[in-house]
């Protein structure tokens, strides 16, 4: 097999499989922000006794400062929601609207292996303006 066929062949696959790929890439990035990178980052700071004998080294007026500082340092903040979490709020608008266009691809595709026509895509019609209330015909007595 060619160069040129191995390239033709992994853009073929590519094209045909990049949401998968991308669900699967989004996944990854979730896992490892919300579950692993947490329970190694916790598992890696010291518990609070050992806080208590580092903080024993300072003088009474700074181990309160200390501990402060230990204790505000072993939180785990998830990476990914720097800039207000726009990486999930652009993976998961990608993700969405692969899934409505592969859902239209598949409605297309049963039609035609069907013959029955897929269901309009046209948008709602615009709602007719109310007519005013007609005048009863009321004559005085």
């Amino acid at each position: 097999m060619t160069f040129k066929k191995h390239i033709i062949n992994f853009l073929t696959v590519w094209q045909n499989h990049w949401r998968e790929v991308a669900a699967m890439v989004y996944l990854i990035i979730c896992l490892t922000d919300f579950v692993i990178m947490p329970s190694l980052y916790a598992s890696s700071t010291p518990h609070i006794d050992q806080m208590v004998l580092y903080a024993k080294q300072f003088e009474p007026n700074q181990q309160v400062q200390a501990l402060t500082v230990l204790h505000t340092t072993g939180q785990y903040t998830p990476i990914t929601y720097g800039g207000s979490g726009i990486l999930h709020l652009s993976f998961l608008t990608i993700l969405g609207v692969a899934a409505w266009t592969r859902g239209q691809e598949n409605i297309a595709q049963m039609a035609s292996n069907t013959g029955i026509n897929p269901p309009p895509t046209t948008p709602a019609p615009t709602p007719q303006p109310i007519p005013p209330p007609s005048q009863p015909n009321i004559t005085p007595p």
